[in-house]
Order: C-alpha cells, then sequence, then structure tokens
C-alpha cells in the first residue's frame, strides 16, 4: 500500500513540477510514513504539506467548510460517493498524467468511479 502510495505521488511529479513547489497531502493518520514524504521531496524537489485526520467524517467536515484545500485527499471508498454528490472532487484531467497508464488495471471501472476520474 505504501509502495502504491509513492508510487502514485512520484508519478504526479511531473505535472506538479511545472507548476508547484508544494503539495498538499490530506490523509489518514499514520497511513504515510515520513520516509516516504521525504523520499517524495527528494526524488522530486516538492515539498509535501501532510495534514491528517481520524475518520471520514471528520475529513468531510473540513472539507465542506472550506477551512482547506488540498491536491490530494486518501478518502475510504464510502466516501467518495458523498463527496462527488457535494461537488468535493475535481476529475482527473488524463492529458497532464502522463504516468496514469502505470496505474494498475485493477483501479479502474470500479463502481464509485467507472472512468478513473
Amino acid at each position: 500500500m505504501l509502495r502504491i502510495l509513492f508510487i502514485a505521488l512520484v508519478g504526479l511529479a511531473a505535472p506538479l513540477a511545472a507548476t508547484a513547489e508544494e503539495l498538499n497531502l490530506f490523509a489518514w493518520s499514520e497511513y504515510v510514513p515520513q520516509g516516504v514524504l521525504d523520499g517524495f521531496t527528494k526524488a522530486t524537489g516538492i515539498q509535501v504539506n501532510y495534514e491528517t485526520y481520524a475518520s471520514n467524517e471528520e475529513m468531510l467536515a473540513k472539507l465542506m467548510s472550506g477551512a482547506a484545500s488540498y491536491d490530494l485527499i486518501q478518502p475510504s471508498e464510502y466516501t467518495i460517493e458523498a463527496m462527488v454528490k457535494e461537488k468535493l472532487l475535481l476529475p482527473l484531467d488524463h492529458t497532464k498524467l502522463p504516468n496514469l497508464k502505470n496505474i494498475g488495471k485493477e483501479y479502474y471501472g470500479l463502481p464509485y468511479d467507472p472512468k478513473l476520474e
């Protein structure tokens, strides 16, 4: 799981490097070791601002309040549908993600995201 997250983060590096020097990550507490964040920064030069939450409800409340903005979040599957209905997620622009081809096919066609958006 952690290796997948690191690979996903590094896969974002090329598009982000052209536009940002920081990545704002909002994820479950204790899910991303500091070594993964440090490795990403070392590999890309992009600083990761890592903020955590303990429950999907806590995450949703913060997102819906508009108090903060994140580049990458890590919701549980059942929360994604609610986030889509509340317009809390933006679709991915596949043309800006050249490394998307490296995402495993098992992540395509999921019920809550059939187009990998």
